[in-house]
């Protein structure tokens, strides 16, 4: 979990929402509760599943 105020600002910003719907066609949304994965550089994160916590109901899920 984050709390960061800068970080918050970053996204949950204007900047981000409108890339966001540039790319994805439509309006998007953050969530409030925000997971903050630090990796070393060049390294992927282990195999996880976003999708069954963070759907809320939608097939329509982009995390990153």
């Amino acid at each position: 979990m984050c709390e960061s105020p800068r970080l918050s600002a970053v996204s949950h910003g204007s900047a981000l929402a409108a890339l966001s719907a540039a790319v994805l066609g439509g309006r998007s949304e953050a969530f409030d509760f925000l997971w903050l994965r630090t990796m070393v550089q060049a390294r992927a994160s282990p195999l996880h599943m976003d999708h069954v916590y963070m759907n809320r109901g939608t097939s329509r899920l982009v995390t990153a």
